[in-house]
C-alpha cells in the first residue's frame, strides 16, 4: 500500500435499536410516560443532573438511553423482552 492511499474500511453496519436509543432524544412528557412518573419528576431529575438532556426553547429533551439507565432497563419497557440491570 502506498503512503497516499487510505486503508479500505468495511461499510458501517446499520444501527441496532440499542444504538439508536443512545442518540435519540425524547420530550419530558414521553420520558414521564415511559417511566410511569409525573413530568415534574423528570424535570427534577434533569435539574439534579440525574438525566442527560438538552434545552429546547423553554423545555427539555431527554436522552432516552439516560432515562433507561436511570430506570435500570436496557430496552424500552413496552418491549416483550425487558432486561433489568
Amino acid at each position: 500500500m502506498s503512503e497516499n492511499t487510505a486503508p479500505i474500511s468495511a461499510p458501517e453496519a446499520p444501527e441496532t435499536e440499542d444504538q439508536q436509543a443512545t442518540s435519540r432524544y425524547i420530550t419530558t412528557d414521553e420520558a414521564a410516560e415511559i417511566a410511569g412518573m409525573h413530568r415534574e419528576s423528570i424535570r427534577r431529575w434533569i435539574r439534579e443532573g440525574e438525566l442527560e438532556a438538552r434545552k429546547r426553547g423553554r423545555s427539555y429533551d431527554v436522552l432516552e438511553s439516560s432515562l433507561l439507565r436511570k430506570l435500570g432497563f436496557r430496552r424500552r419497557p413496552e418491549e416483550n423482552s425487558i432486561r433489568r440491570e
